[in-house]
């Protein structure tokens, strides 16, 4: 999956789950694992835009919201693709190679389609079901 479908993700559990900022994060992670699972395109000539584009959405949401973590359960989303790359958990990183499907048969780009009108309806959810903070 992509960056931005992870941290989309996880800021979207935490938005469903009405702010509860102890499980939040432990959702979002276990979320990554999940979404692995699912045969998907990468492709990581579309990660860094898509995730740029989702990390501009998240602060321009954590500003609006005033709650850091919507930012926080995003980056929990992506972490098992952060200890990918700047190792810091070999357990994690195991578990992350275990989950991740494996590619048997070539992917069609549809999918990753697929995977950015999710990530534009996570958008959506995020936006529309997490109120703003109120200004006095």
């Amino acid at each position: 999956m992509t960056g931005a479908t992870h941290l989309l993700t996880g800021s979207l559990i935490y938005v469903f789950m009405r702010g509860n900022k102890l499980l939040s994060p432990v959702f979002a992670l276990g979320s990554h694992f999940l979404l692995d699972a699912i045969p998907h395109f990468d492709n990581s000539a579309w990660n860094f835009p898509l995730g740029f584009l989702a990390i501009l959405f998240l602060l321009l949401t954590t500003k609006r919201t005033g709650d850091p973590f919507i930012l926080i359960s995003a980056l929990f989303g992506i972490l098992p693709d952060v200890n990918h790359i700047v190792i810091f958990n070999e357990t994690m990183l195991d578990l992350h190679q275990v989950a991740h499907f494996k590619k048997t048969f070539e992917i069609p780009i549809d999918f990753l389609y697929t995977e950015m009108y999710a990530c534009l309806a996570a958008c959506y959810l995020i936006w529309t079901r997490y109120p703003a903070k109120v200004l006095h």
